[in-house]
């Protein structure tokens, strides 16, 4: 049995074994596709994030050196600041003309990309500085001057400007305006946003929006909303979006995710880890069933074969295996040769105990017959004929009941009947003192099985050793249902007398009958034990012993204990074999 769990044990340890490492196996390649796809992810969102932060760095670079010319007009310049003093617009345009070409190296140090112009609160007159560039393209004067009207409009309606970059819509363009101011004369830089969204770098099939505050600036160009997360490159909604922002600036790029291998990596990444835990699975299933189950349901077979617990209809499982098929085959085949085994030493064995009760029977017949003839011998001498009749008949009942009946039970209310009309036949022939007979049964234990003759032999044993001459021999009867220590239910029968009791040595040879010593001298008790210890087994128990002084039956007592389903079981198994 050890050997049997050490080995079950192992094919235990086996499969946990197979199962641990291909848990293993699909957890490190699904953390290595995990990883895979991690690091491709931020690979594609920083080479989408660095062209657009270096563009906006930049324009960052281009914009504090104009904050920073701004800051010098606004605090160190006097010609800047005696602007402010003019009060006609001749005036004005005289007088800065000696900041005209100081800003247009400013609006050339941009590249052309900046606006430059200077405006009078009071008198709400907007100056131009001149850049060579620009006039010689009579559309960028155009469109220049457009602008600085917008200026000058957004100027005039916000009276104060803000202290920081804010945007002005100048048509279908948009400008990014700072301005620097001393009393009533400002100083405006501005910005055409377009030349800055068109300067972005793109890629192919890639779409550069640019928001403001959130808020996309040319609607016709910007189909997409702008990521949550600012200043980020990040997945959406099929899009790789990348982004910089400068002073509530945004500048976003959308590209579509890439195609082909590259973009079916981490679908084929997943599908990969997919089909692993499908095969890990696949494979937990066909060792399950295939060979710990088997492996399994043969080892337990083996126990209850062992256990002498098993019948051949048990191992009627198919197994897809032909190696189990083989086993199992075997299996069935000895475990029905060792059940037709089985089955023969039981009818033999029902054959020896019917042969063992037959000859305890015999024994005890011949014990009442002879008891008997010598009743009748003494009942002639003393006895009229009407008492002879009498006794003749009560014999004749008693000795079809001894000689005609085969079963081995019979009922306890057939019992206690022969046991009075045992005690009417010996009370016929002494006229004196007749033996006193109680019987205290339910109706309902009159038809519990016991053994025939059993309590004849304990009545008989009475009336040997206890009547007297001088005093009437009073015996009683009695049956009760008791709950055994396993729950099965006993039939407690009793059998006590007025008379002597046991002699000691006696009583203890009597109280050793169960254990096969101290019959000696004493055939019917020792048959009586002999036969019940054939039907029941270790579940039946006598006791013997003498009562108590100051009791009405005084002296021996009998007591059996015979297992009430036991007895009705033999009962079914007699009918059975007929």
């Amino acid at each position: 049995m050890r050997k049997d769990r050490q080995a079950g044990t192992v094919r235990g340890r086996l499969l946990m074994l197979t199962l641990a490492l291909l848990a293993a196996f699909t957890l490190l390649l699904a953390v290595y596709g995990s990883v895979m796809v991690g690091d491709l992810r931020e690979r594609m969102l920083l080479e989408a994030e660095e062209p657009l932060q270096s563009y906006m760095q930049e324009f960052h670079n281009r914009k504090e050196s104009m904050e920073q010319y701004l800051s010098y007009l606004a605090v160190t310049n006097d010609t800047f600041q005696n602007l402010s003093g003019q009060t006609s617009r001749e005036a004005l345009y005289l007088a800065s003309d000696a900041l005209q070409n100081e800003l247009a190296a400013m609006a050339g140090m941009s590249g052309g990309e900046y606006l430059v112009a200077l405006y009078h609160t009071g008198l709400d007159f907007m100056l131009a500085a001149r850049q060579s560039v620009n006039l010689k393209d009579e559309l960028a004067l155009l469109e220049e001057r457009g602008f600085r009207q917008a200026l000058q409009a957004e100027l005039r309606q916000r009276g104060q400007p803000a202290d920081r970059w804010f945007c002005v819509q100048a048509g279908d363009e948009v400008l990014y305006v700072r301005v620097a101011q001393y009393k009533q004369i400002l100083c405006c830089v501005a910005c055409p946003l377009s030349g800055l969204l068109s300067a972005a770098p793109a890629g192919a099939d890639a779409v550069t929006a640019l928001y403001y505050e959130g808020q996309p600036l040319f609607d016709a160009q910007t189909p997409f909303a702008l990521p949550g997360t600012p200043g980020r490159a990040v997945f959406q909604s099929g899009y790789l979006v990348a982004q910089a922002s400068e002073d509530g600036l945004t500048l976003a790029r959308f590209t579509p995710q890439p195609a082909g291998f590259t973009g079916a990596l981490p679908l084929l990444l997943i599908a990969l880890a997919a089909a692993v835990l499908l095969i890990f699975a696949l494979g937990v299933a066909y060792l399950w069933n295939g060979f710990y189950r088997p492996v399994a349901r043969l080892a337990a077979t083996m126990e209850g074969l062992q256990n002498s617990s098993l019948t051949p209809d048990v191992l009627d499982h198919v197994y897809s295996g032909a190696e189990f098929r083989q086993m199992n085959a075997a299996l069935k085949n000895l475990l029905s040769q060792i059940t037709e085994w089985k089955v023969k030493a039981y009818e033999k064995e029902l054959e020896r105990r019917d042969a063992q009760l037959q000859y305890l029977r015999s024994q005890i017949r011949p014990h009442f017959y002879l008891n008997c003839l010598k009743n009748l011998y003494a009942m002639a001498q003393v006895s009229t004929p009407e008492k002879m009749q009498e006794s003749i008949r009560y014999l004749s009942v008693h000795m079809r009941y001894i000689f005609s009946d085969h079963a081995q039970l019979t009922t306890l209310g057939k019992e206690l009947e022969l046991c009075r009309n045992y005690m009417a036949l010996f009370s016929s022939m002494n006229v004196t003192y007749p033996i006193q007979c109680s019987v205290e049964v339910e109706p309902a234990l009159r038809e519990k099985a016991i053994p025939p003759v059993t309590l004849l032999s304990l009545v008989e044993n009475c009336v040997k050793y206890s009547f007297r001459q001088d005093r009437p021999l009073k015996i009683l009867l009695t049956a009760c249902l008791l709950e055994g220590e396993e729950g099965a239910p006993l039939l407690n029968v009793s059998v006590r007398d007025n008379g002597g009791g046991f002699a000691p040595e006696w009583l203890d040879r009597f109280n050793h009958l169960e254990s096969g010593a101290g019959g000696e001298g004493h055939v019917g008790m020792t048959n009586l034990v002999r036969r019940c210890r054939e039907l029941y087994g270790e579940a039946f128990h006598i006791a013997f012993y003498n009562g108590m002084e100051d009791d009405e039956y005084c002296g021996a007592c009998v007591d059996l204990f015979i297992p009430d389903e036991k007895g009705e079981s033999l009962q079914d198994e007699i009918a059975d074999r007929g």
